[in-house]
This record gives structure tokens, C-alpha cells and sequence, in this order.
């Protein structure tokens, strides 16, 4: 009875266990990296459609880390501060604290953007990246680390709080979170992106795809309403974040379209981008420089004694004044004067002053005429392959979005565009998204919608490609993706078969980004020439495929030599009696009109057989080498290295986060001791030892070591017969270990807590399995079934191997049936030890094949309903 009800229960957790997956397989992780604030959206079912909250719990965190020696430790050891956490302690530790990072992904250290930075944010030493890759690093303390690392180490963290609120969300679920996708601006270079790309990667992401910003505002703007199928609305999506300024100009309507494999039509909202205009010197942070220049001026005019170079040379006074000038610019847009103070603001001198928002926008007056740019330029400049500029009065409504919007002569600005533009005063100037959250929140819908992970609105989104794209085949250039090309774009380009090597350079908007050389192409048309199974009944050809990618990422897919070909069939007189039995191999083709059905060949040549497959398209691939003239991606091998740098740290993160908690319980439980043995005099000495050892001995302490205190200081109460609580201290798993500390959910284990030398798994789907591997395990234990080496059992999960093909859950149930069954777990008593030791090899297996389903991809899509509700309104928005 017991083994019968054994098996009813692992087959119902089995069964469990491959549904629940199925839904955690589905979350969407959206990041809005921006250059001054990130932000976080999570989309799963069951899970709130929401803004993912820091550790401070605020909506937005800034974009940056603080990395702070830990103390009591040794050299080369720190503590990772990220975001909003970190404000208190940049000015403290300005060498060490790389905000703002976001300018220098993809770019070499002599460009425009590194001179920049370093001259706002000198305390951070900017070095060449590592492999000669032409990229910018940073130095921290005595390690290099590339900007692709630390921004990595961002996005790192936040998948660790999106993996609290879906474990949350599921009640307990593993909250494994792989997918993401990630705002990015418009204008940026190839270069830039696939930095980007490089860092997602590294913090163990799998990008979805990159979205431009304004086609996620318009995603989030659209997600919410209805449109009208006969009439196409226009909107400009206006962004000012801290560096830059875009205007994206979409056409938004309904229409029937067909969704890719489905026979039927249904009402999509089309989202077409049509023009997008920039400026990359307006900025919130190029007006925040502004404000800081005023404070120093101030500063200098009350101090004459103080010389500028002094102070501009002073990282720390400069990290204040630029805390103080954020500040300030804020509060200036909506008070028309601010008081300004910095206690200690240079050699111990205070600055206490005031600025006006008059003085604010004379400061910056060329910039704000800079404020209708981008518009103009996205309507001047269509996308759609239009020589005319588009009409303005067809413009529905300007959405402001970004921080920077909420300044009163921005709105101004724009208010005199649309007044000198639109004298019927259609265009509006619309506050009805959220100018901080409606980018992330977009972003993650457009990760749901390229990624089809599971069903939402429907929605297509047309975005483009804002430049040309070009190559150069021993010196002529053709066009493979011109303006305007809709993004997921494919091109074949044909080359001259009678060479042998080719030259290919690829530009965007004429600026080269990597170049091939390949080679063997002869030797390519020889192998399709020469197959021994299949021949080619049309002229061979050489071409080039170009993939222009939702993240508008141009890549040289491959270079082949191809030809239409037949399959070659050898015919001998002895095979007569067979052929037919073998015709189901051999379809007929229907280029062969005189074939005869039935009949063979009588001769003892090979030859083509009259009952040849149809033909088809072969390939023979060419071989080919990159090389890049500037800044170039990170290698495989350099990523893998940095990923498991990140893991390391993450580790050391997680020893030291529970070593603290550790010394919070001990200095808790001294002081209750201290009370509850305040009047036995004999204990005094010892409890002034306990208190001697951690003010001085505890900050390097082991957790073993903490936990052996604990016990000696439960102990000594245990022995005046007082109250006494023990509590035991979790020893953290040791930095061998592959498991990510910043992924949430919970650790099952299969034996009380130890410091476990090797960690059997690394994904983190695999906590469920855990769970029934523990129950498995206490019904052999009730079953008087021992099992010698559990940890076996676990491990066998961390080696399986990932299947490449998607398998039916249903045939694998029965499987899982079928093995149970021979397994003899049918209600018969084991025979003997080595029938015992049978069963559990086969249980073994059968774990490891649920590892092994749970790690494939399930190409089940299941449907969720995804509120897209604006979200609340945001009390910074009452300044508006």
C-alpha cells in the first residue's frame, strides 16, 4: 500500500512539477538602462504587470555601483553598494563609484564621450579595456574591470529582485528569470549595442532583443487604448533623459493582420515608426553641469582665497557640487528659486546660496533653443521612403517622456513649436503616460511581443533602421539595408563565383564596423560539385546573408556556395526485387516527366534515378575571419571569464551579507544575556570577554566561529537557569559554489545544513526538482529503502545534459509511467539488496530525465492577461 501510494504521488508531483515550469519558463524581465536612473519591469503570469522596487524601495534606482573596501578585511577584498544605496557614500568614495556609465559602452578611450566623462567625473580612472579590444575599462582599487562588467553587475542585481517578486508572485516558486529586454536610444551605433548586448550576457541574461526607446514609450502609450480601424493616429514621442534628446514620430491603428502560424486573421494595433530626430549634447546631465558650474562660480565669488583649479581638482568637492546641483535643477522645475547649501563643500568651507530658475535658463538658453530640433527633424526626414516632409497638423499630440520633460521651458519650447506650426491648434502637448516608468514597462511588453513567449495584446510594432546599411566587396559598394528598412530584415547579397577570396567591409551611415576576409571559395563550389549523394541541376552560385535584427544589429550570417541539386540514387540489376519495398525513400520528383512508376533499371552504372527526391536547395558554407578597426565586442572566452568573476563576487557578496547578519543575531543575543545575568556578579567577567571579542575579533570571524560563540554565550545562560533561545546561524554555501547568490527562491537541500563542498546544480529551475527529490527520498525512508549517497542522486541533475529538440509532456509522462512499472514500484516487495539498489538506479534516471525536461524549452506558449493600466501617478508628475 505504501509503495502504491508512493507511486500516485511522484507521478502527481511529476506532473505538477512540468506544469508549474511551463509558467516560470514565461517571465519577461524589461530593463530602462538610462544614464542617469535604471528601472526594472517584470511581465509573468501571475505575477503584477508592475515597476520592479529597489532595496530602498523606491521606484527608480541610480545607474551605478559604489564598490567600498569591507571591513575588517583584507587587501582585494570589497563591498558592492548599488544604486540609490550608494548616493550617501559617492562623495566619500568618488574613485570608486563609477556612475552614470552609459556614454561609454562601445566607445574607444580617445573619443568625445571619455573626454567627457572624465573631465565631470575625474576622481574615476578610465584605462584600456583588456584583449586590445579598443574599449574603455575602469580601475578599481587594484583590478581592472570593463565597462561592460560593471554595467553587467547592474543589471545582475535587478535580476535578483525581479527574481524575489516572481518567487513572491508564485508562491514560493524557484522565480528562475533567463529573458530580458533592454530600452536602448535610437541613435545608437552597432558598437554601442552590441556592448550592451556583451554586458546582458555577462549577467546571465538572455536578451531578447533590444528596443528603442520611443517604439517602448509608444508600446506602453498604445497597450492601454483602443484605436478605430479606418483612421491612423499620429503621435510624437518626446524624450529628454540625462543625455540626450529624441522625438519619435509613430503612426498608431488597428487592422486584421495573420499572426505567424495561425491560418486566421485578428485585429492587431499596428505601431509604425515613420521618423525619429535626436541631439546628443541635450541632456539632463549637460543642465546639471550647468547648475554645478553656477554653485562653483558662487562658491568662488564668496571665497576669492580659493583658487578654481584647486577646487576643480578635488574629486570629493566636485562629487558634492554635483549631488547639490541634481538637487537643485529638480527643484527648480517647479519653484522659481531655491536655496542652496553644501556643509563642508571645499577645505572645510561651507557653501549657503541661492539660484534662481532665471538664472538656470540664461545659463542654458542655447540649449533650450535646441528644444524643438529633434521634432523637426523627424518630420523633415521620414522613414517611409517619402520625399516630402510630413504634415505637422496631422500630429494628434506631442507625449512628453524623461525626466528632463517636467522643466518648465522645455514645455514652453514645445508649446511655441505646435503655436508657430499648428495654427488650428490640434496638436496637443499630452502628460498621459509616465514620463520615468513608461519606457521599462514598454520595453518589457515589446520583449512579450518579439519573443512570443506567451499571448498578449495583440500589437505590431514597425520599427526601422534610422541610417543606411552598406558593403564594400573589393571596392564597390552596394546598399543591403537602406533607410527605413523595417527592423527583422534579411538580404542576400551575390558575389563573383569565379573567385577565390573576397574583401567584405560593412559600414553604418558610412562608418566601417567590422570587416571579413574570406576565403575558400573554390574549394566550397568543388565540395558541392563533388557530393557523392546529391547533384546539382542548376549554375552554382556564391552569396552573402545579412540579418538586420530587432535590436537593429547587422550581422553577416554566413557565406555559401549553393546550388539547386537532385539526390543521386544508385541503380543495379540485383536491386530490382527491392525497389519497390524501398519507394518510400525514394520520392518521385516532378521534374521527371518520363518516368515510369514501378520499373528499374537493369544496368550496373550509378546513375540518377528516375524516382528521385524533388529538388532542392544546397549549401556548402565558405569559410571566413572578422577583424575591427575600432572598438570591437568582447570574445566568448571573455565573456565566460567575466561571468565567473560576477559570480565570485556575487558570492563574496553573499558571505559577507550572511557574516553580517551573523554578528547582528550574536550582538543581540549578548545584549539579552547581559540583562536576563545583570545581577550574577560571577558571570560579569566572562560576558566582558563575549563584548571584548566582538568590538574587536568579530568583524573577521567565521560564521563557524560566530555560531561557536553563540553557542558558548547560550551556554553560559543555560547555566544560571535562564531564559535562553538559541539561534543558529546558517552557515553560507563556500565560494566554490556555482549557485548565484542575488537569484532568489528557495534552497532545497537533502540533508540538515552543512557547508556542502560541491553544489549540484546551477539552474535554478531545478529548486522544484529539488523539493520532490526530498520528498522522494523520506518515502524510501518510510519504506525502509536506503539510499548510501543522496547527493548522487542531485548531482546527476547538475551534469544532465540540455536535449536539443522540445519534447511532449504527455509521451513524457508515459515515459515516466513506464519506467516507474519497471522499476517493479508496483505494490511487490523488494527480493533482495540488489533488486533495492536496481530500483533506485532507476529512480536516479528518472530524476535525471525530469532534470533533463525541465532544462529544454518548452514550445507551449501559455496565454496571459497583462493589466496595462497606467500605472499610478507618480507625485513628482504634480509638477507638471
Amino acid at each position: 500500500m505504501h509503495i502504491k501510494l508512493f507511486k500516485s504521488t511522484f507521478l502527481g508531483f511529476l506532473f505538477i512539477l512540468f506544469t508549474s515550469l511551463q509558467l516560470i519558463q514565461c517571465a519577461v524581465l524589461g530593463i530602462d538602462f538610462g544614464q542617469e536612473y535604471t528601472k526594472g519591469s517584470l511581465v509573468a503570469p501571475g505575477a503584477p504587470f508592475e515597476v520592479i522596487m529597489t532595496s530602498d524601495s523606491k521606484r527608480k534606482d541610480l545607474s551605478g555601483i559604489t564598490f567600498k573596501k569591507a571591513p575588517g578585511s583584507g587587501s582585494g577584498t570589497f563591498e558592492r553598494i548599488y544604486g540609490n544605496s550608494a548616493a550617501a557614500v559617492i562623495q566619500r568614495f568618488p574613485a570608486t563609484s563609477p556612475f552614470y556609465l552609459k556614454p561609454l559602452l562601445g566607445q574607444s578611450l580617445d573619443s568625445p564621450a571619455a573626454k567627457w566623462y572624465s573631465e565631470q567625473f575625474p576622481a574615476v580612472k578610465l584605462v584600456p579595456s583588456n584583449n586590445n579590444r579598443s574599449t574603455i575599462a575602469i580601475q578599481i582599487f587594484d583590478d581592472i574591470y570593463s565597462v561592460e562588467e560593471i554595467v553587467a553587475m547592474s543589471f545582475s542585481e535587478i535580476k535578483g529582485r525581479a527574481s524575489k517578486v516572481l518567487t513572491q508572485a508564485l508562491s514560493g516558486s524557484s522565480g528562475y528569470l533567463k529573458d530580458t529586454a533592454l530600452s536602448v536610444p535610437p541613435y545608437y551605433s552597432i558598437q554601442q549595442r552590441k556592448a550592451l548586448q556583451d554586458a546582458v550576457e555577462i549577467a546571465d541574461l538572455r536578451l531578447i532583443s533590444l528596443v528603442n526607446d520611443g517604439a517602448a514609450v509608444a508600446a506602453n502609450f498604445a497597450a492601454s487604448r483602443q484605436f478605430e480601424n479606418d483612421k491612423k493616429e499620429h503621435h510624437i514621442i518626446y524624450d529628454i533623459g540625462a543625455g540626450s534628446t529624441t522625438a519619435t514620430l509613430v503612426e498608431i491603428y488597428q487592422a486584421d493582420l495573420v499572426p505567424e502560424g495561425s491560418p486566421f486573421p485578428r485585429s492587431h494595433t499596428v505601431i509604425d515608426v515613420i521618423g525619429v530626430g535626436y541631439d546628443t549634447e541635450l541632456g539632463g546631465h549637460v543642465l546639471t553641469q550647468s547648475v554645478r558650474n553656477i554653485l562653483i562660480d558662487k562658491f568662488l565669488e564668496a571665497n576669492p582665497k580659493v583658487k578654481r583649479n584647486d577646487l576643480l581638482n578635488d574629486h570629493r568637492a566636485l562629487a558634492r557640487f554635483w549631488r547639490e546641483a541634481e538637487r537643485v535643477k529638480f527643484v527648480l522645475s517647479a519653484n522659481s528659486e531655491t536655496q542652496s547649501s553644501i556643509e563642508s563643500a571645499y577645505n572645510d568651507i561651507s557653501l549657503k546660496t541661492h539660484v534662481s530658475r532665471v538664472e538656470f535658463e540664461d545659463a542654458n538658453r542655447h540649449l533650450f533653443d535646441k528644444v524643438p530640433a529633434p521634432i523637426l527633424d523627424a518630420l523633415n526626414n521620414p522613414l517611409n521612403n517619402s520625399t516630402e516632409a510630413f504634415d505637422f497638423s496631422k500630429v494628434s499630440s506631442i507625449i512628453l517622456t524623461g525626466g528632463s520633460t517636467r522643466i518648465p521651458i522645455v514645455q514652453q519650447e514645445l508649446l511655441s513649436l505646435i503655436n508657430a506650426r499648428d495654427p488650428t491648434e490640434q496638436v496637443t502637448l499630452a502628460k498621459n503616460v509616465n514620463a520615468d516608468e513608461a519606457a521599462v514597462l514598454g520595453t518589457a511588453l515589446r520583449g512579450v511581443g518579439i519573443s512570443k513567449i506567451f499571448r498578449s495584446k495583440d500589437m505590431a510594432v514597425i520599427d526601422r533602421a534610422i541610417w543606411d546599411y552598406s558593403a564594400e566587396i573589393d571596392g564597390e559598394v552596394a546598399t543591403i539595408f537602406p533607410r527605413g528598412t523595417p527592423l527583422d530584415s534579411k538580404f542576400v547579397l551575390p558575389f563573383d563565383s569565379s573567385k577565390d577570396d573576397f574583401k567584405l567591409v560593412l559600414y553604418e551611415n558610412g562608418k566601417e564596423f567590422v570587416r571579413h576576409n574570406i576565403n575558400g571559395v573554390q574549394s566550397a563550389i568543388k565540395r558541392l560539385l563533388n557530393d557523392p549523394h546529391r547533384e546539382c541541376i542548376s549554375n552554382v552560385s556564391v552569396e552573402a546573408e545579412f540579418h538586420l535584427s530587432n535590436s537593429r544589429i547587422v550581422e553577416l550570417l554566413g557565406t555559401y556556395a549553393k546550388c539547386e541539386s537532385i539526390e543521386k540514387v544508385v541503380s543495379t540489376e540485383s536491386s530490382q526485387q527491392s525497389s519497390t519495398s524501398d519507394s518510400a525513400d525514394v520520392e518521385s520528383s516532378s521534374e521527371t516527366d518520363n518516368a515510369s512508376s514501378g520499373t528499374t533499371s537493369s544496368a550496373t552504372t550509378a546513375s540518377v534515378s528516375p524516382t528521385a527526391k524533388p529538388p532542392k536547395v544546397v549549401k556548402k558554407s565558405v569559410s571566413m575571419t572578422n577583424s575591427f578597426d575600432g572598438p570591437r565586442p568582447m570574445g566568448s572566452a571573455s565573456k565566460q571569464s567575466a561571468l565567473s568573476r560576477l559570480r565570485a563576487l556575487d558570492r563574496l557578496d553573499a558571505d559577507r551579507l550572511s557574516r553580517e547578519e551573523a554578528r547582528n543575531t550574536f550582538e543581540s543575543r549578548l545584549y539579552r544575556v547581559r540583562e536576563l545575568l545583570e545581577s550574577e556578579e560571577s558571570a560579569q567577567q566572562k560576558l566582558a570577554e563575549f563584548g571584548e571579542w566582538f568590538d574587536y575579533d568579530s568583524e573577521k570571524a567565521s560564521i563557524k566561529v560566530l555560531q561557536e560563540k553563540l553557542a558558548e554565550l547560550n551556554a553560559l545562560a543555560d547555566s544560571y537557569n535562564k531564559e535562553t533561545t538559541v539561534q543558529q546561524i546558517e552557515l553560507p554555501k563556500e565560494t566554490g559554489s556555482v549557485v548565484e547568490p542575488t537569484m532568489a527562491g528557495p534552497e532545497i537541500i537533502l540533508e540538515p545544513p552543512v557547508v556542502q563542498e560541491q553544489q549540484p546544480f546551477e539552474n535554478e529551475k531545478l529548486a522544484d526538482v529539488y523539493q520532490g527529490i526530498k520528498e522522494v527520498a523520506e518515502m524510501l525512508d518510510q519504506l525502509g529503502i536506503d539510499i548510501p549517497n543522496r547527493e548522487a542522486v542531485a548531482q546527476i541533475l547538475g551534469g544532465s545534459t540540455v536535449p536539443d529538440s522540445t519534447s511532449n509532456l504527455k509521451g513524457i509522462a508515459e515515459l515516466l509511467r513506464s519506467k516507474l512499472q519497471a522499476a517493479n514500484l508496483d505494490g511487490s516487495e523488494p527480493a533482495d539488496s540488489g533488486d533495492v539498489e536496481s530500483r533506485l538506479n532507476d529512480l536516479r534516471h528518472m530524476i535525471k530525465k525530469a532534470a533533463d525536461i525541465i532544462k529544454t524549452e518548452s514550445s507551449a506558449t501559455p496565454s496571459v492577461s497583462i493589466s496595462t493600466s497606467p500605472s499610478p501617478k507618480n507625485p513628482q508628475h504634480d509638477d507638471l
